[in-house]
């Protein structure tokens, strides 16, 4: 299985409440209609607080608003998801969307392979 991780920034002026509600109510079903038939699955994590490391003062407030992470098979799947999100029409939807909830100058996106170690 592959994840892409997106690191998602509201855009300036936004409060984190219409940043959540828009994701869940407008993006969410517009990502699911074009593309989650290749999920696995599809997590919005948000972040409400913010903690350093020893001795590293925290910023006073989350630097993302939301860790999305979503599951496919394999890179097929991923190559398949950006060939998608890549037509014309559908990239256009999706900027559209995000033009309206998102900083798209702070979003940060990878791949992941997940590792797991089960509690003892």
């Amino acid at each position: 299985m592959v994840q892409i991780v997106l690191l998602l920034k509201r855009k300036p002026g936004m409060t984190h409440e219409a940043f959540k509600a828009h994701y869940e109510s407008s993006h969410v079903p517009l990502a699911m209609k074009h593309l989650g038939h290749l999920y696995l699955d599809y997590r919005r994590n948000y972040p409400s607080a913010q903690f350093g490391l020893a001795g590293v003062t925290p910023p006073s407030e989350p630097i993302y608003d939301c860790v999305t992470v979503i599951t496919v098979a394999d890179q097929n799947a991923v190559n398949e998801f950006w060939r998608i999100a890549s037509q014309p029409e559908i990239a256009e939807q999706f900027a559209t969307d995000e033009a309206k909830f998102l900083d798209r100058s702070k979003v940060a996106v990878f791949l992941s392979n997940q590792e797991f170690t089960p509690p003892l």
